[in-house]
């Protein structure tokens, strides 16, 4: 029986040292991203220290923020949907959408992010197990190399694990003061409208039908 395919070589780890070349995004000044925590969290600036997230600290020594560029890159990591084989199509619960808040974190001043997507994946000699796979310990050794580099960088940049043409940005607890927070509103409601229209355009543009089984 022939060995199943597979990339022939390990995953990338961390360089050792302090000083390996590290390509560096910057985020401008005055740049909103998005963020999506639940009610029960009413403060969406939380740098979580649990080690249960992908880029998290492997020994808890600093926290991370995690967001998006936009709020449909937040919906897709928030959300595990099924999809429908025949049509493609996933299901959403108003409910599970109203326990659910967005918020805007603008950039105060530039942000210096490493950078784990596009040409920067390349240079690193990186692929997507690493930003997308199940590895979690492999991605935490990844953001404590990055987090001791002496580049000082704020945080990590890479893409969705549902969309490589939607980024995530993991923001480390040192650049806390570097983003101003905002609450947008909640999600599944119709006030703020700006907020009403631009999830139901999210949902619609990524095949997920909003279903209300307490509605008419």
């Amino acid at each position: 029986m022939a060995a199943p395919r597979r990339p022939g070589d390990r995953p990338a780890r961390p360089p050792a040292g302090t000083t390996w070349a590290l390509p560096v995004l910057t985020v401008p000044a005055r740049q909103q991203l998005v963020r999506v925590s639940q009610h029960r969290f009413p403060d969406p600036a939380f740098f979580g220290r649990q080690v249960l997230h992908r880029f998290d600290a492997p020994d808890a020594s600093y926290g991370v923020c995690y967001l998006a560029t936009s709020l449909d890159g937040c919906l897709l990591e928030v959300f595990e949907l099924a999809r429908d084989a025949a049509t493609g199509r996933a299901t959403l619960s108003v409910a599970e959408l109203r326990v659910r808040y967005a918020a805007l974190a603008t950039v105060a001043r530039p942000l210096r992010l490493a950078e784990l997507a596009d040409d920067g994946l390349a240079r690193l000699g990186l692929d997507q197990r690493v930003t997308g796979g199940d590895d979690y310990d492999l991605a935490g050794a990844w953001s404590a190399a990055i987090h001791g580099h002496a580049a000082g960088v704020d945080g990590l940049f890479y893409p969705s694990r549902h969309h490589n043409g939607r980024y995530n940005v993991a923001l480390f607890e040192r650049a806390r003061a570097a983003v101003t927070w905002a609450i947008w509103g909640g999600l599944g409601e119709p006030d703020p409208a700006d907020l009403w229209v631009e999830t139901n355009r999210a949902l619609d543009r990524h095949a997920i039908d909003l279903i209300d089984p307490a509605g008419p």
